[in-house]
């Protein structure tokens, strides 16, 4: 059936749960939570080219897609993935909508594998996601191994906006001016944030990118506003990743016939294969 803009209308008033407002032609923006104003906002954060012809994107934790039919319009081969089903929210709506090619896949950052998704990305990006995670670090891990080029990491923060015990807010800087520099993370064991319980950490600016350093990235902060920020990570081949250096998560010992032991450094997601690294 031909898309016209009556049809469009009706297609879109069909589903009441978009999270994403996207311009989908025609005057018609979906009725997202997520405001175009502020989605423009993200998009300003990202720095991305104008012209990404000839570039791979992975939207991971695309949700509606906003970001992947971005990065699309840009001239990107886009891959989007979410642990939802395709047509779970209204990615698959916007997709015919906008008469998108971006593919699709249904996964979890933590099983993000390159071969899978047709090989490395120039551009990765988890906006929103980062917070979300019971298992921060494995999660950074996973992207490095999907990143060929810059990974852009949008997320909650805490250095302006500190949940204390009691529910009340603060500036972290304002409980000590050191803080601010520390690297720390605020655990949300319940709905403490945004009465949301899929919150697990916050971290401030200096812990997130401690944090993707440690994963292999060459971090930098690139935004802030409220309580997000966004932050860019080049991925630095150069420099091994620190689980990499022989701690316990990543070492398997031997003992020798003479009793005497060596380390050697496993890769937990390729069990099986040949130790890269010795201790």
């Amino acid at each position: 059936m031909v898309l016209t803009p009556a049809y469009k209308r009706s297609l879109i008033a069909s589903r009441s749960d978009w999270f994403h407002a996207i311009d989908v032609g025609d005057g018609l923006v979906t009725p997202g939570r997520c405001s175009l104003d502020y989605q423009r906002q993200i998009v300003e954060a990202m720095q991305l080219p104008d012209d990404l012809s000839g570039a791979r994107v992975l939207d991971v934790g695309t949700y509606d897609g906003f970001f992947a039919f971005e990065c699309e319009k840009r001239g990107a081969d886009v891959v989007a993935v979410d642990i939802h089903p395709q047509d779970c929210r209204c990615f698959a709506l916007a997709k015919h909508l906008l008469g998108s090619r971006v593919r699709y896949e249904q996964m979890d950052v933590y099983a993000l594998d390159a071969d899978a998704l047709g090989g490395m990305f120039d551009y990765v990006l988890c906006f929103g996601v980062y917070y979300h995670l019971r298992h921060p670090f494995v999660a950074l891990d996973r992207l490095w191994t999907v990143t060929r080029g810059d990974l852009l990491l949008e997320t909650h923060v805490i250095d302006e906006r500190f949940l204390l015990s009691d529910g009340t807010t603060i500036r972290l800087g304002d409980v000590d001016p050191r803080l601010s520099q520390t690297p720390l993370y605020r655990f949300y064991r319940f709905n403490e944030l945004s009465n949301d319980y899929s919150n697990w950490f916050g971290g401030n600016i200096a812990a997130v990118i401690e944090s993707l350093s440690s994963a292999g990235f060459a971090a930098e902060l690139l935004s802030t506003w409220d309580d997000r920020a966004m932050f860019k990570g080049r991925r630095n081949s150069a420099t091994p990743r620190e689980w990499e250096k022989g701690s316990y998560e990543g070492t398997r010992f031997t003992v020798r016939p003479d009793g005497t032991w060596t380390s050697h450094w496993i890769d937990p997601w390729k069990a099986g294969l040949p130790d890269r690294h010795s201790g």
